[in-house]
C-alpha cells in the first residue's frame, strides 16, 4: 500500500499542498480517500489473481479495473471532473488511478524476471516527481503560478509515461519471462 500512496500521494501534495495551500486537505485526502482506496485495490486485485490466474492477464485486468473505479467514484463522483464539465484530462486521471494500485502490486512482486522493469519504472517515478516537487516548492516562494504550471506538466506528462514500464511489466508476465 505504501507504494499507491506514494504513487497517488506526491500528486495529492501538488494540489492540496502546491496549488490550494491546504496540508489538512492532504493529510485528510491521503488519509481517508487513498487509503480506502488502495485497500479496495488490494483486495479486488486479489480476486483478480484468482480468476485470472490461468491467463496471466491479472495485473491488465486490475489496472483497468481500479483505474476506472477510481476516475468514476473519486473524480467524477467526489471531486467532481466529470467529462464535459470541466478540462480535466480523463486520461491522465485513469492512468492515476490504475497506476496507483499496479505501481503497488508491481513494487511487492517478488518474481526475478521484474527486478529490471521495476527498477526504471521507480528511478523514473522518483526522477519526475522529486524534480517535480522540488521546483514546485521552490517556485510556491517565488511565483505560484510558475509552481503550478511545472507540477501540472509533470502530471499530465510524468503519469502517462509509467504506462510504459506498465506495458513493458504486463509483456513479461504475459510471456512468464523478461522481455
Amino acid at each position: 500500500m505504501l507504494f499507491g500512496i506514494l504513487y497517488v500521494g506526491i500528486q495529492e501534495f501538488w494540489v492540496s499542498v502546491l496549488w490550494k495551500g491546504s496540508l489538512i486537505s492532504f493529510a485528510l485526502a491521503v488519509v481517508i480517500t487513498e487509503v480506502l482506496y488502495l485497500t479496495f485495490a488490494f483486495f479486488v486485485g486479489k480476486w483478480i489473481d484468482a480468476i485470472f490466474s490461468k491467463i496471466r492477464i491479472a495485473d491488465l485486468v486490475a489496472y483497468v479495473v481500479c483505474g476506472l473505479v477510481g476516475l468514476i467514484t473519486i473524480e467524477w463522483i467526489f471531486v467532481g471532473n466529470r467529462p464535459g464539465e470541466t478540462e480535466a484530462n480523463q486520461f491522465v486521471m485513469f492512468t492515476t488511478w490504475g497506476g496507483a494500485a499496479l505501481f503497488a502490486r508491481m513494487m511487492t512482486d517478488s518474481s526475478a524476471n521484474v527486478v529490471k522493469v521495476k527498477l526504471y519504472a521507480l528511478r523514473f517515478f522518483l526522477l519526475f516527481t522529486g524534480l517535480a516537487t522540488l521546483l514546485g516548492l521552490i517556485f510556491a516562494v517565488i511565483n505560484s503560478q510558475l509552481s503550478f504550471a511545472i507540477t501540472y506538466v509533470a502530471a499530465i506528462l510524468g503519469y502517462p509515461i509509467m504506462n510504459v514500464f506498465f506495458i513493458w511489466y504486463f509483456f513479461i508476465k504475459a510471456r512468464g519471462s523478461e522481455a
